[in-house]
């Protein structure tokens, strides 16, 4: 696994879901493994993320965890600013994270046994994706959790979607408040009905 010396360039428009641009590239394709087996559709976002070229190596498992879309292109990596090119053809989807795997056989002393030890290791093609700012949008944060349970080997832990945290939409009235809110609902707006009734009760006849 080596990461290119290029940056994936997304003209798909979805970095502008969350203020950023082509260089953002939208993911939305995830792999067979259990980092990403629960994300369905879902969306995450990947800053300045450089394409994963996967070479087979023996005794190593290889599974791709992140797809970015078909019409994305790569450029070579420049200092300053990002320049664009619209006309150029896609090159996508590339894949810009991935899992490796590899057991290792370990001879155990007065036995023929050979218990094997497993080897983890996630490589994605940028780390801004877990910045503060990129944490909490989408499936960005949980790319990173499920990364880290994954590499921890605890296999019975669940590897998911985090629950949304429900929005606090309550508000404290003061006493003075509570007053003005039960004089209008009790007097003033029963009585503005009764009196437009009249009115128009009145104008009919």
């Amino acid at each position: 696994m080596v990461p290119e010396n290029t940056l994936v360039i997304d003209t798909s428009g979805g970095g502008q879901l969350v203020g950023l641009g082509p260089a953002a590239p939208l993911v939305t394709d995830y792999g067979d493994h259990p980092i990403t087996q629960a994300f369905g559709d879902g969306r995450s976002f990947f800053p300045v993320v450089r394409p994963l070229q996967i070479r087979e190596v023996s005794n190593i498992t290889e599974t791709p965890l992140l797809f970015t879309a078909q019409n994305s292109h790569a450029q070579p990596v420049t200092k300053g600013d990002i320049a664009v090119d619209p006309n150029k053809a896609p090159e996508g989807p590339f894949a810009i994270g991935v899992a490796l795997s590899r057991a290792a056989v370990v001879t155990a002393p007065n036995s023929s046994d050979s218990p094997a030890a497993e080897s983890r290791m996630v490589v994605i093609g940028t780390s801004s994706f877990a910045t503060d700012g990129l944490f909490n949008q989408q499936l960005n944060g949980d790319v990173f959790l499920n990364s880290v349970n994954w590499l921890s080997k605890l296999d019975n832990a669940t590897l998911s979607i985090r629950p949304k945290e429900a929005t606090n939409r309550r508000f404290n009235m003061t006493v003075t408040q509570q007053i003005l809110l039960m004089l209008l609902s009790l007097v003033v707006f029963p009585l503005a009905g009764l009196i437009g009734a009249g009115v128009l009760w009145a104008r009919r006849r």
